[in-house]
């Protein structure tokens, strides 16, 4: 047992603080799981491919939803007036596509990549008609929702992975969304001799190269061009 005043400075000294609770709720399912366990066998599953395939051919692969309209966060408004600061466009919020780029373990840049919200390839032409090079270089596939499915998902592995690998040993390592785990996918995936390895669920932000130090200064970047035209 332990006095308040003991409690207290023991908080202090730790630099902890007390806060009113939340439950979340987690499955039984949730709760067996030993995170750092799977973490050590994701880690030692990427070490054994890049030992068997080469740095070179360890791909991490990470989709990314990118707003087309990088709208104002606080704006100023009369005090007492208890409005919110409207902000007029004419585009419709929220309208996004989806960027996903794709690295290897030794550092080569594959071909960017992006999805648009569509159903036809019609929608692609608002991107390419008067687009710089630099935006020609960037694969473009379209997709109802704008986010990744089966069928983008075997483009992708025809259109970026196959060229660079040739049907070499391979990897690549993606997270648990479930178009990248579907039959079709793994059967692609084997037709070609690539190896899925899957990022642990609730490790996302850590483990993958590409959301640990690549996606963020991405986006700033395309929000400090946003800004500059």
């Amino acid at each position: 047992k332990a006095s308040d005043h003991f409690v207290t400075r023991f908080k202090r000294r730790q630099r902890l603080s007390s806060h009113r609770t939340a439950v979340v709720h987690e499955s039984k399912a949730e709760l067996a799981r030993d995170m750092e366990l799977e973490k050590i066998a994701f880690v030692v599953e990427v070490r054994d491919a890049i030992e068997r395939c080469g740095a070179a051919m360890v791909f991490n692969m990470d989709e990314t939803p990118v707003s087309l309209l990088d709208a104002p966060v606080t704006a100023v408004v009369a005090t007492g007036s208890k409005q919110a600061a409207k902000v007029a466009t004419s585009a419709k919020v929220p309208t996004h596509f989806t960027t996903f780029p794709t690295i290897s373990a030794a550092g080569d840049k594959l071909p960017l990549c992006a999805i648009l919200r569509g159903k036809t390839p019609r929608c692609l032409k608002k991107v390419r008609v008067g687009a710089s090079a630099d935006v020609k270089k960037v694969h473009l596939y379209y997709s109802e929702r704008g986010w990744m499915n089966e069928g983008v998902m075997v483009l992708y592995f025809r259109d970026i992975l196959l060229p660079y690998t040739h049907c070499r040993p391979a990897a690549l390592i993606v997270d648990c969304f479930q178009a990248h785990w579907t039959p079709a996918i793994r059967d692609a995936a084997a037709a070609m001799n690539l190896q899925l390895i899957q990022v642990p669920g609730g490790c996302t932000a850590e483990l993958p190269p590409l959301d640990a130090s690549f996606n963020g200064p991405l986006l700033m970047k395309r929000k400090q061009i946003w800004a500059a035209n």
